[in-house]
C-alpha cells in the first residue's frame, strides 16, 4: 500500500482511500548485518479535500492522483545476526528473524492529475498557480525529483534461500508539488487568459459545491502551505530469493555442523 502527506492530506498514515505499489529489488549481503540493495518501485498516491476535517480545505475542493516511479540505492542494517553466514555458523550465533532499517537515496518521477470534463488531465503543464505566466515568477516544477527513503522492517527466513520481510518506508522529498498545490491563488480571469480555462478551473474547485457562495478566493490568499514539502510512504510485503550462496552456507551445512 502507499499513501502521502501533503496539502490535500494532513495525515500520512491515512489509508481510507488506499493506493498500491509494487516493485523489484536486488540485494547483496556483505555479512549477517549489512547489505546493499537496489529497488525499483511503481505505485500511486492520491488526495481529496472532500475527505479533510478542515473546513477551508473542504471549501477548496481539490483532488488529485499521481503515479510514482522510483529507483533507490540503499544500505540495509540488521539489528541481529541474520541468516546462515559462515561466521554465524562457526560461532553458533544466528537467528531466522531480525528487525532492520535501511536508508539511501532515490530518484522518482511523479505526475499529478485531476479529473476534468470526464477525463484525467496532467496538472503540471497547466500552471494552476500561475507558473509559466506573468502572474508567477517561478517556473513550472520538475516532475523528476530526489528523495531520501527511510525504511524499517522485520524479516524472516522461510527457507535457507527464501526470505520474507514486512517493511514500511517514508520518503522525504524536496518538492511541495506532489499534489500540484503549494503557494497562493492568482487572479482567475488573468490565469484563464494566459494559461487557459482548464488551468483556472482546476486551480479552485469550490465553485462545484452546492454551498459555493459565488465569491472566488482573492489573488494572494492561501492555496497551499509552501513551508512544508510533501512526502510519501510505502508499506510492502517483500519476498527475496537468494540466487547465489557461499558454499559453506545454507541449511545443509548448519545441520551437519550441529551433528558434529
Amino acid at each position: 500500500m502507499s499513501s502521502y502527506l501533503g496539502d490535500l492530506q494532513e495525515k500520512t498514515l491515512k489509508f481510507g482511500t488506499p493506493s498500491f505499489n509494487l516493485g523489484l529489488q536486488a540485494k547483496y549481503n556483505f555479512n549477517s548485518r549489512f547489505a546493499a540493495r537496489l529497488n525499483f518501485v511503481y505505485g500511486q498516491i492520491q488526495g481529496d479535500d472532500s475527505r479533510s476535517d478542515i473546513a477551508w480545505r473542504q471549501t477548496r475542493n481539490l483532488n488529485f492522483k499521481s503515479s510514482i516511479a522510483e529507483v533507490a540505492l540503499m544500505g540495509e542494517f540488521n539489528l541481529f545476526n541474520f541468516g546462515y553466514h559462515s561466521q554465524n555458523l562457526k560461532e553458533r550465533n544466528y537467528i531466522d528473524f531480525a528487525p532492520y532499517f535501511s536508508t539511501g537515496i532515490a530518484i522518482f518521477r511523479f505526475n499529478p492529475q485531476a479529473e476534468y470534463l470526464g477525463q484525467w488531465m496532467d496538472l503540471q503543464p497547466l500552471g494552476t498557480e500561475g507558473q509559466g505566466s506573468s502572474l508567477n515568477p517561478n517556473p513550472k516544477y520538475s516532475l523528476t525529483q530526489i528523495a531520501i527513503p527511510v525504511n524499517i522492517g522485520l524479516k524472516f527466513h522461510l527457507k535457507d534461500n527464501l526470505v520474507c520481510a514486512f517493511e514500511i518506508g517514508w520518503r522525504k522529498t524536496f518538492t511541495d508539488y506532489l499534489d500540484d498545490v503549494s503557494g497562493n491563488y492568482v487572479d482567475f480571469d488573468q490565469l484563464k487568459i494566459e494559461n487557459g480555462e482548464a488551468s483556472a478551473d482546476l486551480s479552485f474547485r469550490g465553485d462545484e459545491l452546492a454551498s459555493y457562495d459565488g465569491v472566488p478566493p482573492k489573488a494572494g490568499t492561501q492555496r497551499g502551505t509552501p513551508s512544508n514539502d510533501d512526502g510519501y510512504i510505502m508499506a510492502n510485503l517483500n519476498i527475496t530469493y537468494k540466487i547465489f550462496r557461499n558454499n559453506d552456507g545454507g541449511k545443509w551445512y548448519k545441520l551437519n555442523q550441529n551433528k558434529k
